[in-house]
């Protein structure tokens, strides 16, 4: 990723994985570009933590979800 001098304001992105690690500093990223972030993963009490210490509740969505589990993508879109 590029640093950009616009804001990406009102536009949504989703990152998986991001309870921790990779996931969790790219989560952090977008949020710093001015994204609105949704987060999946798996670990449902890991990523309610996250979303803690990301410190936006404004701009943050956890949905605990296996990716590895198609309906369980589908109920996560769904919110």
């Amino acid at each position: 990723m590029t640093k950009t001098d616009s804001k990406q304001t009102g536009k949504v992105v989703l990152v998986t994985g991001a309870a921790r690690g990779i996931g969790l500093a790219v989560a952090k990223r977008f949020l710093g570009e001015g994204y609105r972030v949704a987060l999946l993963d798996i670990e449902a009490e890991l990523l309610a933590d996250s979303v803690k210490v990301l410190n936006d509740p404004d701009n943050t969505l956890a949905l605990p979800a296996d990716v590895s589990d198609e309906a369980a993508v589908a109920r996560a879109f769904a919110e």
